[in-house]
């Protein structure tokens, strides 16, 4: 007589792997296994990376815009109008990251204080986002008042 497999809680997870478990945690136990522990303080340095590099890589390149920029109609310029390149939006990405793991998102709040409602990452990477249909004269100087 055949005995059947008992039913896992999670039906999420295939038979021939614990309840629970995830494949990234088996690639992370398989690549310290292999490496002999050697790999695996770059784990979350790796982890880390793939955010950046979406947004280097998206910002950088053909559109200027992440997907979610060009949902709403919106790309990233040069503060003087020019296409920001992939080290540009790296540094954009990283700035970003990084002001808001620090603050908690509270950086954020930079864009309710000033007039041209830039954060702090697009002010210190030197970039503007833009409406497409827009971005020519939103990039220009606010004339003085007299």
């Amino acid at each position: 007589m055949k005995k059947t497999p008992k039913p896992s809680a999670d039906l999420s997870s295939p038979p021939d792997r614990p309840a629970g478990e995830k494949p990234s945690q088996r690639a992370t136990v398989w690549s310290g296994v292999l490496s002999f522990g050697l790999l695996l303080p770059l784990v979350p340095l790796l982890v880390g990376l793939i955010p950046v590099a979406y947004h280097a890589l998206q910002v950088g390149g053909h559109h200027h815009a992440t997907f979610g920029m060009r949902v709403f109609d919106l790309e990233v310029k040069t503060w003087t109008g020019g296409q920001p390149d992939v080290w540009q939006g790296f540094l954009m990405a990283a700035l970003f990251y990084a002001t808001l793991a620090i603050t908690c998102s509270l950086i954020l709040l930079v864009a309710v204080f000033n007039d041209r409602r830039r954060t702090l990452h697009d002010y210190l990477a030197g970039v503007v986002v833009v409406r497409r249909a827009l971005g020519a004269h939103l990039i220009t100087p606010p004339m003085p008042a007299m």
